[in-house]
This record gives structure tokens, C-alpha cells and sequence, in this order.
């Protein structure tokens, strides 16, 4: 009886992680207005000996319904951490690295502990280190999961809010949530250039943010006259191609030498 071809891919994804097929590639986060690098976001990449590059928006979600991410995610954790350290010896101890934490993960009460462990394995400060964290579904936020997040922001974690306005984002969660940051989704960013009432959509999120004593990041930033629009809203950060793609971990450490960018020169 032949297998179903789902059904390899998930067993395929599955024995990924003790295969050594998991890398993580590092995306610089630029400051406005002064263009100096001020962190990197860690995304977590699959090069299958079967499949090949496979994109993280089919494989991720499997990992989270299949138990896996709870692995996966502390293993990026760890990493991160060690990267962070790294960034140090580089020059680059003002810098933070940020990692995508799901719900799932979030309900895991081992989670602080590790975080914890991982911070002081790597003899790094908590400052250093970032969650984002994605409101993905009208439940994501358990009291336990926010008990866990006030947990970590009491440790001095820095806390993001992904994606928002996208899914199920409220204005309650900007006070309910224990965050420092508002990531604006990249939906929102593409149209800035034209598009008059997402111009104006994007300068309200950027000042009910800081109202709340949030900063702002926006990502999927890719064109001059994006970074002009989100420079005169008062956006705190950018992220996106006009800078750089994820890069691996040589040439993110390369870059963190840098003080200040010319994001104009950069194709």
C-alpha cells in the first residue's frame, strides 16, 4: 500500500531536527531615523534532503500541530542566545536578538526556566533577548500563557506583538498584554507609497503605540519611500529587503560591527 505523500512529509519534517536539517538565518533590524543596527530577528529555516528548501509558512504550522515546535523552539532559543553572545564579542553588545514564540509554547510552563537557563549559559543580559509573539487565533493568550509572559518581561525580556492588525488585534490587548513593541505586519507597509488611507491607518497604529508607551517596528520595509513615510509617522524601527534579506550567521556577524547604514546605497 503506498504512503500518502502528506504523510511523508510530515514524517520527513518530523525526523528533520535529528537529521541536522534545521539552520537559522538572522534578519537585521535598522533604528530610525539615525539607520544604526539595533537587533536581528531569528528565523528558522529547512533544507530537506528529500524535499529541499522547503518555506517556513508550510512546514512551521506543522511543527506546532504535531508537538514538535516545543523542541524546535527551545533549540532556537538556545542558539539565539548563543548568537547573541557572539554578537558581543563582535562589538555589537546594544544590540537584541529576537525570537518567534507560538502559543504553544507560550502554555509551557518549562519555557521561562529555559529562557532563563539559556540567558545565563550564554552570560548574556535579558535585555538582549526578544520574543515576538503572534496573536494567531481568539484564544491564543490562556491566562496561563500571559502569566508566563509577565513572568519573562519581569526578568527584563523584551516582549514584541507580531503581525498586528492582522488577525484577532485589539485595542484591549495593547493594555492586557505585558509588551514593549508593536510589529506592523507587512500587508500594511506595501501599499504606503499610494495608498492614502493606509498611510493613515499606519500613522494611527505608530501613535496609539507610543500613547501606550510602545515602540514600533514595521516590517517588510523594501523601497525609499517606505522608509520616508515610516520616518515621518516617528516609526522607532524598520525591517525588511531595502536593508537585507536573512542572512546566516557569518555575515549577521559581520554586520554587527556596523554603527550606522546607508539604507539608500543598498539594492
Amino acid at each position: 500500500m503506498k504512503i500518502p505523500e502528506e504523510k511523508l512529509f510530515k514524517q520527513s519534517l518530523e525526523d528533520a531536527y535529528h537529521r541536522g536539517e534545521f539552520t537559522l538565518h538572522y534578519q537585521p533590524q535598522i533604528k530610525l531615523p539615525s539607520h544604526s543596527l539595533s537587533g536581528f530577528e531569528v528565523l528558522l529555516r529547512w533544507h530537506s534532503a528529500q524535499y529541499g528548501n522547503v518555506s517556513p509558512e508550510r512546514f512551521i504550522p506543522l511543527l506546532e500541530t504535531s508537538g514538535s515546535i516545543d523542541k524546535v523552539g527551545k533549540w532556537i532559543i538556545t542558539k539565539a542566545c548563543t548568537f547573541a553572545q557572539a554578537l558581543i564579542e563582535a562589538g555589537g553588545n546594544h544590540l537584541c536578538v529576537w525570537v518567534n514564540v507560538s502559543p504553544h509554547q507560550l502554555v509551557n510552563g518549562n519555557i521561562v526556566e529555559h529562557i532563563k537557563r539559556a540567558i545565563s549559559d550564554a552570560q548574556i543580559f535579558p535585555w538582549q533577548f526578544g520574543i515576538e509573539i503572534t496573536e494567531n487565533s481568539p484564544i491564543s493568550f490562556t491566562s496561563n500563557s500571559l502569566h508566563n509572559l509577565r513572568r519573562l518581561r519581569n526578568l527584563g525580556i523584551k516582549i514584541a506583538l507580531d503581525d498586528f492588525g492582522t488577525g484577532y488585534s485589539s485595542l484591549a490587548y495593547l493594555q492586557k498584554l505585558p509588551i514593549h513593541m508593536l510589529k506592523i505586519d507587512k500587508a500594511f507597509v506595501d501599499s504606503l507609497a499610494f495608498n492614502e488611507k493606509q498611510q493613515n491607518f499606519v500613522h494611527l497604529i505608530i501613535k496609539l503605540a507610543h500613547n501606550f508607551g510602545l515602540k514600533v517596528i514595521a516590517e517588510g520595509v523594501e523601497t525609499e519611500t517606505q522608509v520616508e513615510w515610516l520616518s515621518y509617522c516617528h516609526c522607532d524601527y524598520i525591517q525588511g529587503y531595502i536593508f537585507s534579506r536573512p542572512i546566516p550567521i557569518d555575515e549577521a556577524l559581520r554586520l554587527a560591527v556596523c554603527r550606522k547604514v546607508d539604507i539608500t546605497k543598498i539594492s
